[in-house]
């Protein structure tokens, strides 16, 4: 049976906080877990090797991954345990798994300078979970560095790792608090290592025996009796209709509809905002088609649980396309006298696009929906651990109290051991209806696992 307890603590050092973590997670447990999931913040340099270390010390043969974040969060076990989110201080949040091998299997690998060549990183962690399990339940967490990710390539070399496999692929960019500077800066991951798969197609990045590095990807395959769901719950709702680029250049959009897009822009960017264009820029972003973004991962875009295989992803009618699901992408930059917007990553022409708006009354509806289509999927299942990726653009700046996110989590799957980290960007599905993952922003990626009720 597979069994998941969840702790965690603030107020000291992460590494000095890990004695207290591992103490609660493995309190009422016989045997040592098989595996440990650590999320921090507030790390020094060289904690993660240390959190590693003090992990394997007290669980010599379990794999252990885990990435630092600008918060934590989670759903501890035990009478009087409250639901946390700490952001912007010192904390650890643990997750400790207990399961027989043919329940659940599990490999971790971490790659080393995935700046120099993220296909080859993607690559390793999908040979991982393909060469590991023969069942057709597989989940993939990937933990890379924010400083380090290119998303694009890093996925492109996931699709020929798992070759046509099918994997669920959730993670989150790792990220460390500003420097005193403001400026940011690379963001330690660590896991233990497991038998490496196939060799990858590029000789770097290679293997790491087990270590915690930063310019890395930390993944951790699972498999086994169990079912695998994720949800993706937007932060930013619709706030124009949708739009095509008709001209454009790298990373600029030149014109929309044949118009200016900063014409475009600054007609949704009315009242305060409009006297205020940088600060809209932080609170206007642009939702780009899912299905863009699987197609920008080189992956085929997989049904999801319930989902029609022969059924197109988007059927082109008006209602649909209105309904369009999407991928969110902040603007870059601007040029109101030659009409330009700049995007973050290139953008051709013919791209269909929508303005959308960051603000928590639309993010909260949306993790209320994404929640229940959840509870629809575990009819007649009991999900047994969950890991929530949550944008550090979320949490209290954005709903103005502490908590928000995860205690709707808990109102809606009870005490489920659960542990989550507030990240860069967030990895997840690019639709209900499309596994191929993509990275999204401001938006946050749930994780269950369940068996057979029963």
């Amino acid at each position: 049976m597979i069994e998941a307890s969840a702790a965690i603590a603030a107020g000291d050092a992460p590494v000095r906080l890990l004695g207290e973590c591992l103490a609660r997670a493995l309190s009422g447990h016989a045997g040592p877990p098989r595996l440990l999931v650590m999320f921090s913040t507030g790390e020094a340099e060289g904690d993660g090797a240390r959190l590693l270390a003090g992990a394997r010390a007290v669980a010599p043969d379990a794999v252990v991954v885990g990435c630092g974040g600008a918060g934590v969060l989670a759903i501890p076990g035990g009478r009087g345990s409250e639901p946390r989110e700490i952001e912007g201080e010192p904390a650890l949040a643990v997750l400790a798994v207990w399961g027989d091998d043919d329940e659940l299997q599990l490999a971790s690998v971490l790659a080393g300078e995935i700046d120099k060549d993220p296909a080859a990183a993607g690559h390793l962690a999908g040979a991982l979970a393909r060469e590991l399990f023969t069942s057709t339940s597989r989940a993939l967490i990937l933990l890379p560095d924010a400083f380090a990710l290119r998303a694009p390539d890093l996925f492109s070399g996931l699709a020929t790792g798992l070759a046509g496999e099918a994997a669920l692929v959730v993670g989150a960019a790792a990220a460390a608090l500003p420097t005193a500077s403001g400026k940011p800066s690379a963001a330690s991951v660590w896991a233990s290592s497991s038998p490496p798969p196939s060799p990858s197609p590029s000789p770097s990045p290679s293997p790491s025996p087990g270590a915690a590095a930063s310019h890395a990807l930390a993944a951790l395959a699972l498999g086994g009796r169990f079912r695998s769901h994720a949800v993706v719950a937007q932060g930013c709702r619709p706030i124009s209709p949708w739009r095509t680029v008709t001209r454009s250049r790298g990373n600029v959009i030149l014109e929309l509809d044949g118009a200016p897009a900063f014409r475009a822009f600054a007609e949704v960017a009315r009242g305060p905002l409009g006297d205020d264009l940088p600060r809209a820029a932080r609170s206007i972003m642009v939702g780009l088609p899912a299905e863009e973004g699987a197609r920008s991962a080189g992956m085929r875009a997989l049904p999801a649980h319930g989902a029609s295989a022969s059924a197109p992803a988007l059927a082109e009618d008006a209602a649909r396309v209105a309904e369009r699901p999407y991928v969110v992408r902040g603007i870059a930059g601007f040029e109101p006298e030659r009409g330009w917007l700049g995007l973050g990553q290139p953008i051709a022409e013919g791209t269909p696009l929508r303005f959308v708006l960051r603000e928590p009354a639309g993010a909260r509806a949306a993790l209320s929906a994404a929640l229940e289509r959840l509870h629809g999927e575990l009819s007649g299942r009991r999900p047994v651990l969950g890991l929530y990726f949550d944008c550090a653009g979320r949490g209290e700046g954005l709903f103005g109290l502490a908590g928000h996110d995860v205690a709707y989590i808990a109102r809606s799957l009870g005490q489920l051991p659960l542990i989550g980290i507030f990240g860069a960007a967030e990895i997840g599905p690019s639709a209900a209806d499309i596994l191929a993952p993509a990275l999204h922003l401001f938006a946050g990626v749930l994780l269950v696992l369940s068996v057979e009720a029963g």
